[in-house]
């Protein structure tokens, strides 16, 4: 499941005409097998999807009909370049314009592994432990290097696990993560409940499945700790009508509890959230994984959002209610 492009959403602010910043406000990956020719860009937000033209795995053709007749045009974008596609402004208060800008960048799909890891070889027998040092990187700048373990493998093949340090493209890193292979062994997946270390804030408690990002992530702030919501490397916002427009909202943490030790290879986290937009709206959330994974809803108490940025992702819808 190798990643094609990125979707990059900016905010982009100017105060009476002069620049002032410009921020990231959300990514979204595309998958290589999602890419169509002839169909719309899958996951687009917003306004209408640019079509694919052509796409060969290092070069995306777009042909993209904007409301701005400017921006209305034919685009080819080779591997590692990122390219603006779409612009609107968001709102004008005082003089200061919020403009939302809509880029793709392309990925080169291909997966780099550094060490005797993927060897084909016709003979099976059952090896259990560690079959040696290797690293892997991804073509998002995301890195591993650790141990790779081998269980009814090939003799000199293809693994499936491997445990060391994951280092994220920003900067974050796990100091204990595990990867499992995908099912055609072609890749190795970040999957499990790991603690992230971030360079400029405080860390945190994620869920990853198959390399995206699940469920709730917890921020450890000595102050108030915060939680985000994700479905598939996407970040929910909860919509909630607050008179004259909608807001988002994040539900608020009332206590949690860490556990790493009462299983062993795993990380437990056990969550108490509240809701003020609901009545009776306090949920109990158990998160669980390590060298596996295990993602605990309670279904009739919470169900992922499937609102994310205002917009709909064909997964679990729920509404929000309007406050009383």
């Amino acid at each position: 499941m190798a990643i094609a492009c990125y979707i990059n959403i900016y905010h982009s602010y100017s105060d009476r005409g002069a620049f002032v910043q410009k921020e990231a406000f959300n990514s979204i990956e595309v998958d290589q097998e999602e890419i169509k020719v002839g169909e719309k860009l899958p996951r687009w937000k917003g306004s209408e999807a640019p079509i694919v033209t052509a796409y060969d795995g290092h070069q995306l053709c777009l042909d993209y009909r904007s409301a701005i007749p400017s921006l209305a045009k034919q685009f080819t974008i080779k591997e590692g370049e990122e390219q603006l596609v779409d612009e609107g402004i968001l709102s004008q208060n005082y003089g200061v314009t919020c403009y939302s800008l809509t880029t793709v960048k392309v990925l080169h799909p291909e997966i780099i592994y550094i060490g005797d890891i993927q060897l084909p070889d016709p003979v099976r027998q059952e090896l259990k432990g560690c079959k040696g040092h290797g690293m892997v990187a991804w073509p998002n700048n995301d890195g591993f290097e650790g141990t790779f373990h081998l269980n009814y493998a090939h003799i000199n093949g293809p693994c499936y696990a491997a445990e060391g340090r994951f280092l994220f493209a920003d900067g974050s890193s796990i100091e204990r993560a595990w990867l499992k292979t995908s099912d055609d062994f072609q890749t190795f997946l970040l999957t499990g409940l790991f603690r992230i270390h971030h360079p400029d804030g405080p860390d945190s408690i994620a869920l990853f499945k198959n390399h995206h990002r699940y469920g709730f992530e917890l921020f450890l702030d000595e102050k108030q700790p915060y939680v985000r919501e994700w479905c598939r490397n996407e970040r929910i916002r909860r919509m909630a009508w607050n008179g004259y427009d909608y807001d988002s909202y994040d539900l608020k943490v009332m206590d949690f509890q860490i556990d790493d030790e009462s299983q062993k290879d795993c990380m437990t986290l056990n969550l108490t959230l509240h809701n003020e937009y609901e009545r009776n709206g306090i949920y109990q959330i158990c998160q669980q994984g390590g060298s596996y994974l295990t993602n605990n809803y309670d279904q009739k108490i919470y169900e992922p959002s499937a609102s994310i940025d205002g917009w709909e992702n064909g997964e679990l819808k729920k509404k929000t209610r309007k406050r009383k």
